[in-house]
């Protein structure tokens, strides 16, 4: 709880305005998700290419692949934002990642690499 100091009076309790904690649990989220998807992978590529038999260009090459995937997502993604708003949209982006990583996990063809990079980002 914030307080508010109003001179000789003392403290006065003073609420968080509604929605700060479910903002500050999106933004966590957020960061958290992009950093395992995105910069994971300059990290892990050495590893993937030894595990898989795939070159470092090839990894790399299909993550690229997603991106553009994912940049064409971008207007029915829009359009969704407009239908439902940020909030529902995001959250279920949000909840993609895991989806997406497990995928990732099991990985066996360079298709889906590139399928599994390729969800609509918010």
């Amino acid at each position: 709880m914030l307080h508010v100091d109003i001179g000789d009076a003392g403290l006065l309790p003073m609420r968080a305005p509604p929605g700060r904690l479910l903002l500050a649990a999106l933004c966590v989220t957020q960061t958290t998700t992009w950093g395992t998807l995105y910069y994971a992978l300059p990290v892990t590529s050495g590893q993937i290419a030894a595990d898989t038999g795939w070159s470092v260009l090839t990894i790399t090459s299909m993550f690229s692949v997603g991106l553009i995937f994912s940049a064409a997502s971008g207007i029915p993604a829009g359009r969704l934002l407009d239908r439902y708003g940020a909030r529902s949209v995001i959250a279920v982006s949000a909840g993609s990642y895991p989806t997406a990583l497990l995928i990732l996990a099991g990985v066996c063809a360079l298709g889906t690499i590139a399928a599994s990079l390729s969800r609509p980002r918010s």
